[in-house]
This record gives C-alpha cells, sequence and structure tokens, in this order.
C-alpha cells in the first residue's frame, strides 16, 4: 500500500494530462517506494536494535538498502539544489 501511494502521489497528473511534479520528486518517490519495498518483501532478514538503528540479517540485503538510500539522498540533494534560493 505504501509503495502504491507513493507511486500515486509522485505521478498525478494535472487537469490537463501533465505531470504536475518535475522530475526530480518523481525520483524521490520512486526511491522511496525502492526502500519500502526492500522492507516490506523481507521482513525476517531485518530489525530494529534498542537504538533504532536498522540491523541486516544478510550483507546482500543491507548493500541494497544503502544503495537505495543513496538514490533517495541524491533525488533529494537534486530537488533541494533545483529550488534553493538565491544567495544560499
Amino acid at each position: 500500500m505504501a509503495h502504491q501511494v507513493a507511486d500515486a502521489f509522485g505521478r498525478r497528473p494535472l487537469t490537463d494530462g501533465h505531470l504536475y511534479w518535475p522530475d526530480e520528486i518523481i525520483k524521490i518517490c520512486d526511491s522511496a517506494a525502492t526502500l519500502v519495498d526492500l522492507l516490506s518483501q523481507n521482513p525476517s532478514k531485518w530489525k530494529l536494535n534498542g537504538e533504532k538503528h536498522l540491523l541486516f540479517a544478510t550483507q546482500a540485503l543491507s548493500d541494497k538498502f544503502q544503495s537505495a538510500v543513496r538514490d533517495f539522498n541524491a533525488a533529494l540533494k537534486a530537488i533541494n539544489d533545483r529550488y534553493k534560493a538565491p544567495g544560499t
């Protein structure tokens, strides 16, 4: 369900049929959906420790998650750079 919400939010059209959000927002939504998918599709392969940090049962899943986090952060930086106020 979270994947569907992120996907619908990222691709909601205007009444004239054009995408409402710039490509950077769509990339953020796609990256968030990837993170949610990795966790929801592998519920027995990760947990939160006492400090609320994610712990993964396999290095492969940890690597995929870290890659998805990097993609999310890159998309977030791109949108921040695009809409940064002049002089900041």
